[in-house]
């Protein structure tokens, strides 16, 4: 088998046991994708506005993006803060909830790094 070959098995683990996750697994594929548009700016502590979250997809219209948002935060998965100057603006923030998901994925990522799964 190839480094190459390796690498794409330790890939297809990886998603395997993402997807296994037992929180991970009630979420749609939009979303999943939708959550890790949104964790882009919260890795980089970047404030995203719900108007600005609706836009993040090409293929996903912002309607439906709106009721994915309305599902993830009636899931636990974020929560929206209102502007501190703005009342009309709203931020979606991650949770803990989704901040636990997210290290329980690290931790996976780190078993199929050093090939325990």
């Amino acid at each position: 088998m190839t480094r190459y070959s390796m690498a794409f098995q330790k890939f297809l683990n990886l998603t395997q046991a993402v997807d296994d996750l037992v929180e991970f697994s009630h979420l749609t594929a939009d979303e999943r994708q939708l959550i890790k548009n949104l964790n882009n700016y919260w890795f980089n502590k970047e404030n995203i506005t719900v108007v600005s979250a609706m836009n993040l997809t090409n293929t996903i219209s912002t309607s439906t993006t709106f009721r994915i948002l309305k599902k993830l935060r009636q899931k636990g998965f974020i929560a929206l803060e209102v502007d501190k100057n703005d009342n009309r603006i709203k931020y979606v923030k991650p949770t803990e909830k989704i901040q636990s998901l997210f290290h329980q994925y690290g931790k996976i990522l780190m078993k199929v790094a050093n090939g325990e799964i």
